[in-house]
């Protein structure tokens, strides 16, 4: 019986340790994720310049990000170049590099 009792006050000591440890490695999380947060202003890595080729009598008519790291360019451009203009540039927006190109025609 005595040995029962010491079992089970052992596991119950063992429950109480490992909460504890639980509990302080959510906070030390917690505190990591604050302290990522907090840190403000681009690094020097992060700087770019790109180019990006409009086609004659184009401007950029809405810039706009898309939400999983890149920006969305969409044209527009006079009577003339419209053709040539109708489209949806899509940038990466940590180095400035042309993902993709989205050509809009009608009817």
């Amino acid at each position: 019986m005595h040995a029962l009792k010491a079992l089970v006050i052992g596991m119950g000591l063992l429950i109480i340790v490992g909460m504890g440890l639980v509990v302080w490695g959510f906070a030390r999380q917690a505190t990591q994720m604050t302290e990522k947060s907090e840190e403000t202003g681009p690094s020097e890595s992060s700087y770019f310049e790109t180019r990006v080729n409009l086609p004659d009598g184009c401007e950029v008519e809405n810039l706009k990000s898309d939400g999983q790291g890149g920006l969305l360019l969409l044209l527009k451009g006079q009577a003339q170049a419209r053709a040539e203009c109708d489209q949806i540039i899509l940038l990466d927006a940590g180095n400035g590099e042309v993902r993709g190109r989205i050509e809009l025609q009608g009817n």
